[in-house]
């Protein structure tokens, strides 16, 4: 509470946003913020109680959002949600009342990724000080376009509209039989771990302007109505950010 207090009450349970060198915490049932700075987050010990790995999916049935209140130029907005988990819906009646920053981007019918907060298994001594009103049962963090994305992947030459240059990194060699395993099992795959962040940059403008990105190399190929309306609703990063590809020969040409 001491910390909660000195962050102008911004609340018991706060999204972290953006991580630069200072942190974002924004409560999304008021929209409040309160950026903190390296020395504070150190000196208080912040700890996350939940992590993307825990994100669950769900289905946005219903969303009220009120135009009044938005932050960020608009790129925020309150809204009252409900929503359903994905592996629910349509099986049994379970339905979520929930608060959320993202009323200018939830559609119902929407793909929604966020925190179960009340299935989660959270141990802190903290949250018992609060009533169980100032908790939310679900944390609604980002907009998924998964199944937008991943049938714009099998499109023969639907691709990104722009590219990350990078060094060749070589690959550890494991010691041991059993650290292979062990990798395997618990290692991210790094195509996977590239096409995540390749996917937040395309949703999140202030990312891009921190980082090189170039144009990629297009087909020529003309997409369909469908393909192009699909593909409307998916965040893309506009040409003007892009810059022309270069290469080490033109370089030294």
């Amino acid at each position: 509470k001491k910390l909660n207090s000195a962050l102008g009450n911004l609340g018991p349970l706060v999204l972290c946003t953006r991580v630069t060198n200072s942190v974002l915490l924004t409560n999304p049932q008021t929209l409040q913020e309160h950026y903190l700075d390296a020395d504070s987050y150190w000196r208080w010990g912040l700890k996350a109680l939940m992590n993307s790995r825990q994100l669950t999916e769900f289905v946005v049935l219903d969303i009220d959002p009120d135009w009044s209140r938005t932050t960020h130029g608009g790129r925020c907005m309150y809204a009252d949600a409900m929503v359903a988990r994905a592996k629910d819906y349509g099986v049994n009646d379970n339905v979520f009342h929930t608060r959320t920053h993202m009323g200018n981007l939830l559609n119902p019918g929407d793909t929604v990724l966020g925190y179960d907060v009340l299935n989660a298994n959270l141990v802190d001594p903290a949250l018992d000080h609060y009533p169980p009103s100032h908790l939310m049962d679900v944390v609604l963090v980002r907009k998924s376009y998964k199944e937008q994305r991943a049938r714009r992947r099998q499109r023969k030459g639907r691709k990104r509209n722009f590219q990350l240059k990078r060094l060749d990194a070589e690959e550890e060699e494991e010691p041991t039989r059993k650290g292979k395993r062990g990798n395997a099992a618990g290692a991210e795959d790094p195509n996977a771990q590239l096409e995540a962040f390749m996917d937040e940059l395309e949703e999140d403008s202030d990312m891009r302007q921190r980082i090189n990105l170039y144009k990629a190399a297009t087909t020529g190929e003309t997409p369909s109505l469908t393909e192009t309306d699909e593909e409307d609703e998916v965040p893309k990063v506009p040409i003007e950010e892009l810059l022309d590809d270069m290469t080490l020969g033109d370089a030294a040409a």
